[in-house]
């Protein structure tokens, strides 16, 4: 086996750009002038035993794949992913179908004015233990649709210290 080695504080230069390679046997750094490819045959991996690892883009960070497989961050244990920061204008997350999917609970939460909606077909909300709506505290709930339908299988209870019915057509049906 032939070994090239390098002094500490030395570098290996390629070409008189500026690109190199240097170590002071704790560190190694790689600096190139222009782009800088690191191409491999086979699955590899880019990992540390200690500390982060960073990705760090001027124009950004692009992750993808060659086909039509998934791209996976997984923090593993009690870790958390994070998406953005507090000085992002906007974190998006895009796809043709993006699913969430919580083995917990889950909490979405907004300091403005937010909206779910869709641009085709309906909105579905269920929760196995009930919907709750304006809970914390009084709040106006708007309802605007072409048609209302309530269905249950119990009582319907309206209160209110001021409860107005307005309508086009009312009818009530008592059975005995």
């Amino acid at each position: 086996d032939s070994v090239l080695t390098v002094n500490s504080g030395k570098k290996l230069a390629f070409g008189d750009a500026g690109d190199y390679i240097s170590g002071d046997g704790t560190d190694l750094s790689v600096i190139s002038s222009g782009a800088a490819t690191i191409t491999a045959a086979a699955a590899s991996t880019w990992s540390t035993s200690a500390g982060l690892l960073t990705l760090s883009g001027a124009g950004g960070v692009t992750m993808g794949t060659a086909g039509n497989t998934a791209i996976t961050i997984d923090p593993h244990g009690t870790g958390n992913l994070t998406l953005g920061s507090d000085d992002n204008a906007t974190t998006a997350i895009a796809g043709n179908a993006v699913n969430i999917d919580a083995a917990g609970a889950l909490s979405l939460d907004a300091g403005a004015a937010s909206n779910f909606s869709t641009s085709a077909g309906a909105l579905t909300l269920h929760g196995a233990g009930g919907i709750n709506i304006g809970t914390a505290t009084d709040v106006a709930i708007n309802v605007d649709s072409s048609t209302l339908d309530f269905d249950a299988s119990g009582a319907i209870t309206i209160d209110g210290t001021s409860t107005t019915v307005s309508y086009t057509h009312l009818r009530a049906h008592e059975t005995k």
